[in-house]
């Protein structure tokens, strides 16, 4: 009975498990065309517009998580809730460092995937000789 349960808490536990990292085909197109006119309205002080697109924002950023959730896409979504939060208040320069914060996110470069393990520094040529 003790290797029943064991063997079926092991199983529930391989079966939440998951990968981590962000997904090979994110796009942060319409979010960083959201960010921009965020910036823009910044500028203008025009706390309205940038609640409004922040708010536009956060709601990009749920679908797309729908789709596929990533650290990246939660950092940007976090940023985007702070600068409606700032717009709110009126505080610009807070949303003006916020969303920059966020289009530097989602310009990240992703590194390149590499599948089977090991890493670059691995040495092959010793199996060949």
């Amino acid at each position: 009975m003790k290797k029943i349960l064991a063997t079926l808490a092991i199983s529930l536990f391989t079966l939440t498990a998951f990968a981590a990292g962000s997904p090979l085909n994110e796009d942060f197109t319409e979010l960083l065309s959201i960010s921009d006119k965020i910036l823009e309205a910044a500028k203008s002080s025009d706390g309205a517009t940038v609640t409004s697109l922040a708010e536009q924002g956060v709601l990009v950023a749920k679908d797309q998580g729908m789709k596929g959730q990533s650290p990246g896409l939660q950092r940007v979504a976090e940023r985007m809730k702070a600068a409606k939060k700032a717009g709110k208040k009126g505080d610009f320069e807070k949303a003006t460092t916020v969303m920059n914060e966020a289009i530097a996110e989602m310009k990240k470069v992703k590194p390149a995937p590499h599948f089977g393990g090991g890493s670059e520094s691995t040495s092959y040529g010793i199996l060949e000789k």
